[in-house]
């Protein structure tokens, strides 16, 4: 007797869990909230039907199991669960034992010493592509002893800093290296650049790495991913894993067994391509198409594009870190394909890396969007006294330059290298200062600093005053 009281509560709970079961799907959720589709990414959306399904599985056990039996089966839950505990430990030490991890922070994907070889049908490009990472799982030369008493550089930004499709010694950074190298023998280039990094992941890269590398420059190339955030709500909301916050992000950027279990998930389930081939094939660059039903966009484009003021609030802290560290920094505002003029007023903006975008959009509108942010760069750092370089302006709008809308091909990159190091000579933000005790390593005859005034940074140039 004394168990049917114990037993109707019990049936009361688990009647509870499976109408939360019932009700608490990514699919009837919706329904009963009037969300019409909830703001989650699609990996949130696997975790709730998950927890769906447990509750709907405890709701029935509780309904349908003998209260006597409970308590057996309570111990027999405890084991296994124990077990699963201790299997899952064993695996997160293996996997750390015989996979390398992230070298600064588990969410920054800087993998030491990868090595691979990718075919690629892209324009302008070579069709074998090798990629390496040094000790740092950064795209560069390796590391020397000597970091510290060298003149040293980090370019930071997405895949257009990255150049994930052009060998090593192809990239602006690596072209770049070579090109000072002329003015400055021991300067040192490190390729920080991160597919799908906004600014973002630049703090980030701000508070997690700067500390321990310790450049004495920072170059960033910003503002496409920034963009990117407020076309697709997708993006702004979820974006890169590594620029998200959060239970959840926590777990997965500190379990490497979690780690694997994602990446396997988007091989088997989206059919993400493994690294070695290639993703996409572009043999004659971009290939306009005309554009249908556009969206109307209002006379201020800015309106529509949430992401601003994140973007300008993130350039000025940056900027802030950059001061407090001791780093001098030198923004670039992002090149493009499109421009504004009526052939590409009447194209489709057609940008492949974006998912669920909120618009339909030309390719010209694409264009006064990013000049937005590239224009809020100027802003800020002519406000802040920061040297920012418009490479937007130095590159022309020519598919001469790129693979597709954005990311450079080996031809761009090379104009991209001496763009940047003819303003870096001209601005003589590489030259030793008063009483560096570099100076006498990077100087040029007579122990007098090498300096190249009067450089042409490319055409039409536009830049904030270097200070």
């Amino acid at each position: 007797m004394p168990d049917q009281p114990r037993g109707r509560s019990l049936r009361i709970v688990g009647s509870l869990l499976l109408l939360a079961g019932l009700a608490g799907n990514p699919w009837v959720l919706p329904f009963l909230t009037g969300a019409g589709r909830l703001p989650l990414s699609q990996f949130g959306r696997a975790l709730l039907a998950a927890g769906a399904i447990v509750l709907g599985v405890a709701g029935v056990y509780l309904l349908s199991r003998n209260v006597g039996r409970m308590r057996t089966d309570l111990g027999n839950f405890a084991l296994l669960a124990a077990s699963l505990v201790f299997c899952f430990l064993l695996l997160e030490v293996f996997i750390r034992w015989t996979a390398p991890a992230s070298v600064f922070y588990p969410n920054l994907s800087f993998y030491p010493h990868r090595n691979l070889t990718i075919h690629v049908k892209l324009h302008g490009v070579s069709p074998v592509v090798h990629f390496t990472t040094n000790k740092w799982g950064m795209r560069g030369d390796p590391v020397p002893d000597d970091w510290n008493e060298r003149r040293t550089i980090l370019t930071v930004g997405g895949s257009t800093t990255q150049c994930f499709y052009l060998s090593d010694d192809k990239t602006w950074p690596a072209r770049l290296q070579a090109l000072l190298r002329g003015v400055y023998p021991d300067v040192m280039v490190q390729n920080a650049g991160l597919d799908g990094h906004s600014t973002r992941g630049h703090l980030l890269m701000m508070r997690k790495v700067v500390p321990i590398v310790k450049p004495d420059l920072i170059i960033f190339l910003v503002g496409l991913n920034d963009l990117s955030l407020s076309i697709s709500e997708k993006e702004r909301l979820f974006g890169a894993r590594s620029e998200m916050t959060g239970t959840l992000y926590w777990i997965f950027s500190h379990s490497r067994v979690v780690e694997l279990l994602f990446r396997w998930y988007q091989v088997v389930v989206n059919k993400a391509p493994v690294v070695q081939t290639q993703r996409f094939s572009h043999p004659n660059g971009f290939q306009a198409e005309r554009l249908r039903n556009p969206t109307p966009m209002p006379a201020s484009l800015e309106s529509v594009l949430p992401s601003v003021p994140e973007f300008r609030d993130n350039i000025n802290e940056i900027i802030t870190l950059a001061k407090r560290q001791h780093v001098k920094v030198l923004f670039l505002t992002q090149p493009l394909l499109f421009e504004d003029t009526p052939h590409w007023r009447e194209s489709a903006s057609a940008v492949y890396w974006l998912k669920r975008q909120k618009y339909s959009i030309s390719a010209a509108t694409f264009r006064r969007m990013l000049d937005i942010f590239n224009n809020s760069l100027l802003e800020i750092c002519d406000r802040r006294q920061v040297p920012c370089f418009d490479l937007a302006s130095a590159v022309p709008h020519d598919q001469k330059y790129f693979y597709d809308v954005a990311h450079l091909n080996e031809v761009g990159a090379e104009r991209v290298a001496r763009a940047v190091s003819a303003y870096l000579l001209k601005t003589d933000l590489l030259a030793p200062e008063k009483g560096d005790v570099r100076a006498g390593a990077l100087a040029g005859p007579a122990g007098r600093p090498t300096r190249v005034t009067g450089a042409d940074a490319g055409p039409s140039e536009r830049s904030a005053p270097a200070r």
